[in-house]
């Protein structure tokens, strides 16, 4: 079974890109880990996450040939895997992680940053950018709709079946 990351941490960024890894992360991640653009942010996620990933997208293309020429799987392919990197936080004594300077940019990255786990990786996110994002999600109605177009739920005056 896969550890689910959770939880949130607000963390200083220094001016070569490092921050801290929190303990509860860096022990799930284990040895190695991957960061790579995401969807308003970065993810960070195992090894093993990155090559299901890889392999997904594989299965979607049918072969290589046609994942370069296929536009769509191309760019997600593209913005997935040109800017990863695999930082090592056991390298660093004090269990800090670099972000590149592409990726800071990307994810508009300056002094600090806020690091979510949301199930099987955690997302990178600028303090500002995670606070527009979640205003998305404020009123529960937004929540409910969301459940009802993944799953089906519906919400009658608060009773949900």
């Amino acid at each position: 079974m896969m550890d689910v990351f959770s939880g949130t941490y607000v963390l200083n960024v220094d001016t070569t890109g490092r921050f801290v890894l929190p303990i509860e992360f860096r022990n799930r991640l284990g040895h190695s880990c991957v960061i790579t653009k995401g969807a308003g942010c970065l993810w960070l996620m195992t090894t093993e996450m990155s090559e299901s990933i890889m392999k997904q997208l594989e299965d979607m293309s049918k072969g290589p040939l046609a994942s370069m020429l296929n536009p769509q799987i191309n760019a997600i392919q593209r913005h997935i895997f040109s800017g990863m990197t695999t930082p090592t936080p056991e390298t660093d004594k004090n269990n800090r992680i670099t972000l590149t300077p592409e990726q800071r940019k990307f994810a508009k990255i300056d002094r600090s940053l806020v690091l979510c786990g949301v199930g099987k990786f955690v997302e990178i996110w600028n303090p500002a950018a995670k606070d527009q994002n979640d205003k998305k999600f404020e009123n529960e109605a937004e929540l409910f709709d969301i459940g009802n177009l993944l799953f089906g739920i519906t919400n009658k005056e608060n009773d949900i079946s």
